[in-house]
């Protein structure tokens, strides 16, 4: 048995250089083309079927010589970031396993043209894009219990300005209230004074009108006791003269 090359056993394979330079060519392409964008984390050539979330949601967008909203500006560049952590991934689990897979290369075969010892190359490869997957679902859910978080505080800032505006509302509504009694009060202490004045406009018309009768009754009466003292004056100066012709 020949002994190992230790040129092969620090450095990779020609499958796993290919593998990483497909990668990093569909990850270019993912950049300068999101419309034909393919997932090269998750769509390999063993048939596993994992896709990458984040080229799904790229997969329905618009070419470059549309427009675009900055919404979906913000969502092609978080399916970026998610493909571009995919492939970092990849990458630190071959470099992980590049010690096995290359010991796996150097290995001695038997006569059906199989290894006699190690792991074969398409468990690596499920191994490693079942890790990506893993670390991949753990970001999102991590990310989305961040969202959830967010989400309960934004929620409880918005119940508290609800409340703060219900009491603000509140407030306004009682001071309104108070002032809309004040100016019925208002109303009706005028109305009142408006009614006494009324009457008292009533009793001093009334008492003018009385005073003006008693008025000329009295000087109905002075004139007659003019009259009746004319009269016994006459009846006396009459009474006096008979009473000098007599003498």
């Amino acid at each position: 048995m020949s002994a190992p090359n230790p040129e092969q056993n620090s450095t990779w394979d020609d499958s796993q250089i290919d593998h990483v330079r497909e990668c990093l060519a569909s990850f270019t392409e993912s950049i300068g083309s999101p419309s034909h964008q393919n997932d090269a984390t998750m769509d390999n050539s063993y048939s596993m079927g994992f896709r990458s979330p984040s080229m799904s949601a790229l997969a329905g967008q618009t070419s470059p010589a549309q427009g675009r909203s900055l919404r979906e500006y913000e969502e092609q560049m978080s399916a970026l970031r998610k493909e571009n952590f995919n492939l970092k991934l990849r990458i630190y689990f071959l470099e992980e396993n590049a010690g096995l897979t290359a010991g796996h290369a150097t290995s001695p075969t038997t006569a059906d043209g199989n290894t006699s010892g190690g792991t074969p190359e398409s468990l690596i490869k499920q191994n490693i894009d079942l890790k990506v997957e893993l670390e991949s679902l753990r970001k999102d859910l991590q990310e989305k219990q961040d969202l959830l978080l967010q989400a309960g505080k934004a929620m409880d800032l918005m119940e508290e300005s609800s409340r703060k505006a219900q009491d603000h509302n509140r407030e306004i509504i009682d001071d309104l209230e108070h002032r809309l009694e004040l100016l019925h009060h208002e109303i009706k202490q005028m109305e009142q004074a408006e009614r006494q004045q009324q009457q008292q406009a009533n009793m001093t018309r009334s008492r003018l009108n009385e005073t003006g009768l008693l008025d000329f009754l009295e000087k109905m009466d002075h004139r007659e006791l003019n009259v009746q003292d004319k009269l016994q004056a006459l009846e006396m100066d009459s009474v006096v003269r008979q009473c000098h012709e007599q003498n």
